[in-house]
């Protein structure tokens, strides 16, 4: 089997709402690494559709191919492979968590969904992990990327283990956005936090296969920052700093040595 390929893989369930456009490049690069999950959990709900048409609009410029979630389905299954899908209406509810059991899994892997519970995470050994798209913990909440641009905050991804508490997990990892590789299209840096998001998860997975526990790192910083909520103006407002000629991307050792970069709201 493909997930073979780097070792003793542990057991691996996908959580995401449907058709989330994270959980669907997380797919795409498992499968350009050998990593198959064992259970996929799906959330169909009003939240769910809101949060992933925000991504489908970005994607349809940046990756117009982005396979969805059946195709990888098709693939796996042609493959040989054995993953099960389920649909619930919410990925904390008693139908997902009898999946994760009946499933037996190692560790669960958020692809864009809402806030999990310890109920949940608890049916992995490992616990969880999230992908966020921008520093912890100065950038909490919903649309970091669009945030972090607003705001003049370097974007980055941080891979983190998951709790009840919003963004308030163990570091895992926190790897800064290449902007000369991306430009600053608001498009691409959407798929490249998304793409930079789903190879961090690959390097946890590895990391764990290897050594039997999940990696941990220091904060960068004690300075606590804001948790925003989703706010449907945010991405507007980032794109218009993106479209002023005399905008340059910061830079983490200029921001972080500069604390006047810091917006008041944040010190």
């Amino acid at each position: 089997m493909a997930s073979n390929s780097i070792g003793s893989l542990p057991r691996i369930a996908l959580l995401m709402f449907e058709a989330h456009g994270l959980g669907r490049i997380i797919l795409r690069e498992f499968n350009s690494a050998g990593i198959v999950p064992v259970l996929i959990v799906e959330e169909s709900s009003k939240l769910g559709k809101k949060r992933a048409s925000f991504f489908d609009v970005q994607h349809s410029v940046s990756v117009p191919d982005l396979g969805s979630v059946s195709d990888y389905l098709k693939q796996s299954i042609a493959d040989g492979e054995d993953v099960t899908q389920v649909t619930v209406t919410n990925i904390n509810n008693d139908d997902a968590m009898a999946a994760l059991k009946e499933a037996n899994v190692d560790l669960i892997i958020l692809g864009g969904t809402r806030i999990m519970k310890d109920h949940i995470l608890e049916c992995a050994k490992h616990g969880g992990i999230n992908t966020h798209p921008g520093i912890l913990p100065w950038v909490q909440g919903s649309l970091p990327v669009a945030q972090s641009i607003y705001r003049g905050i370097p974007i980055a991804t941080a891979c983190h283990r998951v709790t009840a508490e919003l963004d308030k997990g163990a570091l895992c990892d926190i790897s800064f956005l290449d902007r000369s590789t991306c430009g600053n299209r608001f498009e691409d840096l959407i798929y490249a936090t998304n793409r930079q998001s789903a190879l961090q998860v690959i390097n946890v997975i590895e990391h764990l296969s290897v050594n039997g526990t999940l990696p941990t790192i220091e904060k960068l910083s004690n300075v606590e920052g804001e948790c925003y909520r989703w706010d449907d103006g945010i991405e507007e407002k980032a794109r218009s700093v993106l479209s002023d000629p005399d905008y340059t991307a910061p830079e983490w050792d200029t921001w972080s040595l500069d604390r006047t970069l810091i917006p008041n709201e944040m010190r």
